[in-house]
């Protein structure tokens, strides 16, 4: 599956940690499931509580996905998209933001 080889991407030294690659013509669907992968491998201590995961993730399908970004009826650009993802996960504590 795709979110397999974007995970490999992402995870591994040899391709600087996605740091070159791009997200812009995957689809919505992958970069949701990568995000939601990347989320639930970060230290139990971090996110914990429940809520707080299911928030985040719920937070990234409503602002960046579903339906590609449509929030009030309204398509939001895909840097729009981007930015909120961006901000979301700026959330997260520094040690947590590699796999």
């Amino acid at each position: 599956p795709r979110v397999q080889t974007l995970l490999s991407i992402f995870d591994s030294p040899v391709h600087k940690f996605g740091l070159n690659a791009s997200l812009k013509d995957e689809a919505s669907n992958d970069i949701y499931a990568l995000l939601t992968l990347f989320l639930s491998r970060l230290p139990e201590p971090v996110l914990a509580p429940t809520d707080i995961l299911l928030g985040l993730r719920n937070a990234l399908w409503v602002w960046c996905v579903k339906p590609q970004g449509v929030v009030g009826g309204l398509a939001a650009k895909t840097t729009t998209r981007i930015r909120i993802a961006q901000m979301l996960l700026g959330l997260l504590p520094t040690a947590n933001l590699s796999l």
